[in-house]
């Protein structure tokens, strides 16, 4: 059964995003009807008009479950075709087989596709005519429903946007019976004193920016719920004052919601598409959730400049001395160029044949600890982690401004590459240093800085459920120390990605052991301090998990591969020292900045485009481990690679660099992929990159082996539901005997070491993969329980579960999967009462006979023997071997 269609429309939907909604639940029965943001005012009382017209709405609350119930259907989006606009569902684009937008705003490059509707004002008025080309006939309430989002987008048909569809819409509502009344009743409505009254606060507050000789007015306004109804005002307002535009900024619960008006001189749509939102060119509308109220003033204002042509240009900052070096320059060379010429980054060349091709870039810190690992004859290509960006000579500065902000990259070269021209086709370049001391005049930076506080608070309270309580006092009592305290690492990342966190790590800036300690002292629980490594624990007294504390550190490797030497430093050091860019972000928890974001190096950008990125160019040398970690990330979120943290890894495979890691980290690093459902897509990257073969040379990773991972720790699964709460093995458990499959059996024992845990643990590694596939082997062919029981007698639980999952590959999988199941639910229960006092007081004297008869009446108990058939047969055995000879 296929999975049903999720259809969706903007934050706040208005009457036409409405009658959309409602036009597309029509067009496509059985789908599932989500609201990112709840209704405006006017929708709000149109949808209360006719509660039966659509399908039960659901809030982003319910989200996760409609994924379940969704993924792999369709995803079909009305009224815009901005992923800034449909909340969080935007991040989730990946779960559905297709995405359909049905918008009739002016498209913008980034927009999601779009399915072809007539041109019209409204949205609604395209999905009608859709309708009467189906043959579909609305009810008159939803008939109704749509007539009113057609009259309120096409402005009652004045604005100028409105076609024929409008109209041609409109008259198809009413011969279905809509209620022509209603577009009066729920549309935009002549002001009344309150209205008035608002209208004179609005005027008040406006502030006029003249833009290239263009009078344009902000009103910055507190009216939480009001901007569906300020919007007809706006308008009024506008005409009245004769603005060739406005721009309403209406401070709204965790969001601020902007809406603009122009005569057509100014591009409302374009300036607000830049915001995340859209709309035509007289009449557009956004909403951001990063931003407080002066700094989306702040920021609309800087584009506005750019699109009327007052901001700089690229050429206007960029330095046109240039000091470059080829990428194959030593790293000694590199670092003179740097030294000499006292500048902290420089983009690497590459001359051939056809001209030059700017290929990467680095930066002095980046030189400097890669010649303190001994490679100063290493050429500088091999730490570079991403090649320069471009920008063309005439674009607006603020884009790249805020690309290096948000950590992408330190380099761009002015102009368009061309290998072929003068410089490669670079103009000049633009350095973090000269666009910084630009921004330093601005009052914003442009572009999207990651979710605003109030979301993100949010975002900690889904996140942690009943644990928030306890990172608040934690957050209260280190601000109330004078050592501010962020949540790091995944559980930011888990946080932001909207998913229950896993660990809750806290950096402290400070004495990280004081915090704990007093948290103990005032909160009860217990602080467990490591005062050599400036890390501390405190547990609650209610037996929950501990939160962990740690004082900003950064970190320096004397060798690769080695464990790194650490020492104190501050939060953004602490943040470099990390992986990957998506977890070095940081989550504020003092009380007056609780939710407040720090990403300096880009990772939400990067988690918004599912992209994986080191973040610097020694990571994979500094610890080769990471590429584990890579894989294991990029198979739990469905990451990829960034190119130049793909060539990072590729050139550390080609020195050695995993030649020189203990078994011992490689295999803890396993374990925690072993331990994700995702572990056998992990391995499958671990083998593509190249990265087994140079740490685990012996190991060969097919498709037989992936999905002999993938079984046994289903198995372990399975195997839950038939032992004893707490004596189920893990899936890691059972994985590693199926890694022990891609082993040579004489290859396994010096390898060992590899398996964390008890010598039990690695031994099966070692031989459990010939107990547990000849075990598969014979229960395919027994017939009676007794040999089923000497069979699995001689595995141990975790082989046993491996068995009840790798059996599905076997020829006789349903009779062995059977006999594993018997086992546990009867055949590990059947005791003989047959024992050795019973055998020596039957005068039965000691000897290996013992143990053959005590086999044998175990046999009999095993096939349905009552006590005195279970004595007989130990009898017989016994008796048998006074006449002669044994066989067992």
């Amino acid at each position: 059964m296929s999975p049903p269609d999720l259809i969706t429309t903007h934050e706040g939907a208005d009457p036409d995003g409405l009658g959309a909604l409602v036009a597309l639940s029509l067009l496509h029965p059985g789908s599932v009807v989500l609201l990112p943001a709840g209704l405006d005012p006017l929708a709000r009382a149109l949808h209360a008009a006719a509660p039966g017209a659509l399908p039960p709405l659901h809030s982003e609350a319910d989200l996760p479950r409609l994924l379940e119930a969704c993924a792999g259907g369709a995803l079909r989006v009305a009224d815009t075709a901005r992923p800034g606009r449909i909340g969080a569902l935007a991040h989730q684009l990946h779960r559905f087989a297709e995405v359909w937008a049905y918008d009739t705003h002016p498209p913008q490059p980034d927009d999601l596709p779009r399915a072809p509707i007539p041109a019209a004002a409204s949205a609604t008025a395209g999905l009608v005519l859709r309708l009467v080309h189906a043959g579909l006939r609305p009810t008159p309430a939803q008939a109704g429903m749509m007539l009113v989002g057609v009259h309120v987008d096409s402005g009652d048909f004045r604005y100028p946007g409105t076609t024929a569809a409008d109209h041609e819409a409109a008259a198809a509502c009413l011969r279905w019976g809509a209620d022509p009344t209603w577009a009066r009743v729920y549309g935009p409505r002549e002001p009344g004193r309150e209205a008035l009254r608002r209208l004179g606060r609005m005027a008040d507050a406006a502030e006029l920016l003249d833009l290239c000789g263009r009078a344009v007015a902000f009103i910055p306004l507190e009216e939480p719920d009001a901007a569906q109804e300020l919007s007809p005002l706006l308008t009024r307002l506008r005409e009245a004052e004769g603005w060739p535009a406005a721009f309403l900024l209406a401070s709204m619960p965790g969001r601020v919601q902007i809406i603009g008006r122009s005569d057509g001189s100014v591009d409302c749509g374009g300036a607000l598409a830049a915001l995340g939102g859209g709309g035509h060119r007289e009449a557009a509308s956004a909403s951001r959730s990063d931003l407080g109220l002066a700094d989306a003033k702040g920021l609309l204002v800087s584009v506005l400049r750019e699109q009327l042509g007052a901001s700089g240009r690229a050429a206007d900052h960029m330095v046109t001395a240039m000091v470059s070096a080829p990428a194959d320059h030593p790293l000694s060379a590199v670092a003179a160029l740097l030294h000499r010429h006292h500048i902290n980054a420089l983009p690497l060349h590459d001359d051939g044949p056809d001209g030059r091709r700017w290929t990467g870039q680095v930066s002095r810190q980046e030189v400097d600890a890669a010649l303190r690992h001994g490679m100063a004859d290493v050429p500088a290509r091999a730490i570079s982690a991403r090649p320069p960006g471009w920008l063309r000579a005439d674009a607006p500065v603020g884009a790249v401004r805020d690309a290096l902000l948000q950590g992408h990259g330190r380099i761009w070269m002015v102009g368009t590459p061309d290998p072929s021209a003068p410089g490669g086709g670079a103009l000049g370049l633009l350095t973090r240093t000269t666009v910084l001391r630009k921004a330093a005049d601005a009052p914003l930076r442009t572009g999207s800085r990651g979710p605003h506080a109030s979301v993100v608070k949010g975002l900690l309270r889904r996140a942690l459920g009943p644990r928030m309580a306890e990172l608040e006092r934690i957050g209260a009592l280190a601000a109330e120390l004078g050592c501010p305290a962020w949540l790091v690492g995944g559980g930011a990342r888990d946080v932001l990605l909207g998913a229950p966190a896993r660990d809750l790590d806290l950096v402290v800036e400070g004495a990280a052991a004081a915090v704990a300690a007093e948290a103990a002292r005032r909160f009860g629980g217990k602080a467990v301090v490591h005062e050599a490594f400036g890390t501390a624990k405190w547990a609650p007294p209610d037996g929950g998990d501990p939160i962990d504390l740690a004082g900003a550190r950064g970190e320096a490797y004397a060798a690769p591969g080695r464990l790194p030497d650490v020492h104190h430093a501050e939060l953004r050091q602490d943040l470099f020292r990390r992986d990957f860019t998506l977890n070095a972000m940081a989550i504020s928890v003092r009380p007056d900045q609780l939710g407040a974001l720090v990403d300096p190096y880009g990772g939400w950008a990067d988690l918004q485009d599912r992209v994986l990125r080191v973040l610097h160019g020694l990571s994979f040398l500094d610890d080769p481990t990471r590429a584990f970690r890579a894989a294991r990330f990029a198979a739990r979120f469905d990451l990829r690679l960034a190119g130049g943290t793909r060539g990072l890894l590729d050139g550390a495979v080609a020195v050695g660099a995993f030649a020189r890691v203990g078994m011992e980290r490689i295999g803890h690093e396993l374990e925690r992929i072993f331990a994700e459902s995702t572990a056998d897509r992990a391995l499958a990257l671990l083998r593509d990159w190249g990265v087994l073969a140079a740490a685990l040379p012996g190991l060969k990773v097919d498709a037989e082996l992936l999905q002999a991972l993938d079984a046994a720790r289903d198995g372990a699964t399975e195997a839950r539901g038939l032992l004893p709460a707490g004596q189920a093995p893990s899936p890691a458990d059972c994985a590693w005997i199926a890694l022990g499959t891609g082993f040579s059996p004489e290859a396994r024992p010096p390898l060992q070491r590899l398996v964390p845990g008890d010598l039990r643990r690695q031994r099966r590694f070692v031989e459990g993969p010939e107990r547990v596939l000849g075990a598969l082997g014979k229960l395919g062919h027994v017939r009676r329980p007794s040999y089923a029981g000497r069979t699995l007698s001689g595995l141990d639980d975790v082989e046993r579960a491996a068995a009840l999952g790798l059996a599905r590959a076997t020829p006789h999988q349903d009779e062995a999967r059977a006999w594993l199941r018997w086992w546990w639910q009867e055949g590990a229960a059947a005791r003989t009462p047959v024992d050795g006092g019973w055998l020596q007081a039957e005068g039965v004297p000691p000897g290996p006979v013992y143990k053959k008869a005590l086999q044998r009446a175990q046999d009999a108990c095993w096939d349905g023997e009552d006590a005195d058939g279970q004595r007989a047969a130990a009898w017989a055995v016994a008796r048998a071997a006074d006449a002669g000879p044994l066989e067992g």
